[in-house]
Formats: C-alpha cells, structure tokens, sequence
C-alpha cells in the first residue's frame, strides 16, 4: 500500500511539473504568434532601417534627418526625433562581397553603413495624436529607398 501511495505520488508529480513547463514555456498549442501582441519584446518607439546600397544617406552619426524628401516627410510627420547610424565608423562597401560559410555556401558581407534607428516621441494620452508605431514602419517599408523597417528586438 505504501508503494502504490509512493508511485501515484509521483505521478502526481510528474504531470503537475509537465504542465507548469508548458505555461512556462509559452507552449500554446504550435498556434503562430502575432508579434504584436507581445509588446515587450522590442524597444518601444524604435525603428531599425536599412536603407538600399545605392542610397545615399546625409553624413554624421546622429542626423536632423536623411537627406532623402520621401522619407523626411514620413519622419516630420510622425515627429521623429532624428535618425542615429548604428555602425558609424562602417564604410560603405564599393561592391559586393561574397565570402564561403562553413557549409560552403556563398555568403553575402552586407553593407552595415546604410543600418539607422528612428526613434519616434513617446506615446502620450494627452496632446496631439499618436504615433501608431506599425503604420510608421509600413510606411517607411512602402518607400523605394528603403531594404527593410522593423521594431528594435530587445
């Protein structure tokens, strides 16, 4: 009787720390998530853009802004504070690099010169309107000039 009391308590045990893994874990079901519904995994009110190759942005590491009309209109209208190169001292690269990776595959070094982040104003209950932080990164991925636009991942 002891033993059978023993081994259903561990059972018991067992099951129980299975399902706080699982809501430790996040485990819901293989469901895709939507990254938006977990606003705490980026760095509210920054945006990383790439702008193309062929793009030529303003020098400095910190700008009023980048020197191309059709995104200087998007930063004024969503009261960007300015834009900051994440690689300052990165030189632009002449031409394409390709490098092997341990598979033997082709590898392209990519141009780190052309990488910023835009940090827009925080978003406040009183005063003007928001500054809905997806559709200003829809509308920065919309333009010609720039490669990709996303939340700052923490």
């Amino acid at each position: 009787m002891k033993n059978l009391l023993t081994f259903l308590l561990l059972i018991y045990s067992i099951i129980l720390s299975a399902q706080q893994a699982d809501s430790f874990t996040g485990d819901n079901g293989d469901k895709p998530r939507d990254p938006r519904a977990d606003q705490m995994n980026f760095v509210p009110n920054e945006v990383l853009v790439k702008f193309k190759d062929e793009v030529t942005l303003s020098s400095g590491t910190r700008l009023k802004s980048a020197g191309i009309s059709s995104v200087d209109k998007i930063l004024q209208a969503n009261g960007a504070a300015g834009i900051e190169k994440l690689f300052p001292m990165a030189k632009k690269l002449k031409s394409t690099k390709i490098v092997k990776d341990p598979q033997g595959r082709d590898m392209v070094i990519p141009n780190l010169a052309n990488i910023c982040k835009i940090t827009v104003p925080q978003l406040k209950s009183t005063g003007g309107a928001p500054t809905d932080i997806y559709k200003f990164i829809e509308a920065l991925k919309a333009l010609p000039e720039v490669e990709y636009a996303e939340p700052n991942f923490k």
